[in-house]
């Protein structure tokens, strides 16, 4: 059995990996072998830490810049890790005040987004949890101007609620990197409207004659899909070759 301290080496790198892809920026992330992660994994928090609600293991937190919207940050958590022999703390509706209260209080930017990382399953409590921080955090939400003019010099069109959104994992999800899988076809994001629209013009549906995929679909909350984002799924096979699907995001 892996211990936490295993656990949170193999997630970090492969939480790396896959984000990397999908358009975020991790050069200024250090690369930590597992004295590093197990020496910064038990530094005492300090109290004034905009971490320091979130438990042990604030060391092994890292925050990504988007490559094409360099305003908008991704902050990843390790949220109530065990310290010691001690077992983790249940996630319990406390985690939703402690993640308000990052944006309520400034600590971090009003536009952010952020991955949870807990060392227990994801049951149907905490995707709740999940699910209501969002509500919360997309009430009366509007992208800051800085990251709508971003968005203009790049000629990106994204929804609202790619940003200001949080999504928690069991750390074991990225003991390995689950879309090098082989019986799992690449997964692409479409998100941005106008390309949503041109392959719906070209395809001759609406968006509601779309099959789904649902937000809570592993590898949808790994690419980190919202409802309302087009999926592009590439399927290899011997017999046919390459075939191309779309789901859309419910």
């Amino acid at each position: 059995m892996s211990t936490i301290i295993e656990k949170v080496s193999n997630s970090r790198n492969i939480l790396l990996e896959i984000l990397n892809e999908y358009d975020w920026d991790i050069s200024k992330v250090p690369i930590l072998s597992i004295n590093e992660i197990e020496q910064v994994y038990n530094i005492e928090n300090n109290k004034n830490s905009i971490y320091s609600s979130f438990g042990i293991s604030a060391g092994c937190n890292f925050v990504l810049t988007h490559k094409n919207i360099p305003t908008h940050k991704l902050h990843v958590i390790y949220y109530n890790m065990p310290s010691g022999n001690q077992s983790s703390v249940k996630v319990t509706k406390s985690l939703t005040d402690k993640i308000l209260n990052l944006y309520n209080e400034s600590l971090i930017d009003a536009d952010d987004s952020i991955i949870i990382l807990i060392n227990e399953p994801m049951s149907e409590t905490i995707q709740k949890i999940n699910d209501s921080i969002n509500i919360f955090l997309q009430e009366n939400y509007e992208p800051s101007d800085k990251i709508k003019e971003e968005m203009k010099n790049n000629k990106i069109n994204m929804p609202k609620t790619f940003f200001r959104y949080t999504t928690i994992f069991d750390i074991r999800v990225f003991q390995t990197n689950l879309l090098n899988h082989s019986l799992v076809p690449k997964h692409y994001p479409i998100r941005d409207k106008t390309k949503i629209n041109h392959i719906l013009e070209s395809s001759n549906a609406k968006i509601n004659q779309m099959p789904g995929i649902t937000r809570n679909d592993q590898i949808a909350k790994i690419i980190r899909l919202v409802p309302g984002d087009l999926c592009k799924i590439i399927r290899h096979t011997k017999e046919g070759g390459e075939t191309i699907y779309y789901r859309i995001c419910k």
